[in-house]
């Protein structure tokens, strides 16, 4: 019942939100677009093998549980990170979207796409929501300090973002199966492997 409120709470933090929601969305692109410009500017070929099928293993069980609790730390690290004025938060989101816009430069469309599209609908979503969450809670925490809401405001938000956490749970275990068990897969087939 916690991660079934919890994905409520995500489905009311994105309709409440909608500012934070663009402002971490916005910061994600911006830095996916820098690193792509960075990358694809120098004209360097990153090969894909074919043979993405066995990168994980036959079972990989210890990458499925590996991509989700990391994952999901990386949301926990960024929203709450928004504490600090939101700096961290918009910082996470923009180094995020760096490292996926570089890499995005140097693979081939397809195979990157082949790569990432599968499971990036739902992880890269989630990440955007735990960074509007992050920059939202920076929103209060600066109001707090400049006097325009009281702890009980702090504390609400503080609440309303561990129930987000708690519905991107969901989001991140169904990302990370995907990205285990069945990217590889899709990878291979449109690779050629």
């Amino acid at each position: 019942s916690a991660f079934g409120g919890g994905l409520r709470s995500v489905g009311g933090f994105v309709r409440d939100h909608p500012a934070a929601n663009l402002g971490s969305l916005g910061c994600v692109a911006a830095g996916g677009a820098a690193g792509w410009v960075a990358t694809a500017s120098v004209g360097v070929d990153f090969p894909v093998g074919s043979d993405v099928s066995g990168v994980f293993g036959t079972v990989p069980v210890g990458t499925f549980l590996n991509l989700a609790i990391n994952n999901w730390l990386v949301a926990v690290d960024v929203s709450y990170s928004g504490l600090a004025a939101g700096v961290p938060a918009v910082v996470s989101l923009v180094f995020n979207g760096l490292i996926v816009g570089a890499v995005s430069g140097v693979v081939d469309p397809v195979a990157f796409l082949a790569l990432v599209a599968p499971h990036g609908v739902i992880e890269i979503p989630a990440i955007v929501i735990a960074g509007s969450a992050g920059i939202s809670l920076g929103g209060v925490g600066v109001g707090a300090v400049r006097g325009r809401s009281d702890d009980d405001d702090v504390t609400a938000a503080i609440r309303r973002v561990y129930r987000v956490l708690l519905g991107l749970v969901p989001l991140f275990v169904v990302a990370a199966l995907i990205e285990a068990f069945l990217t590889p897969l899709v990878a291979s087939a449109v690779l050629g492997g």
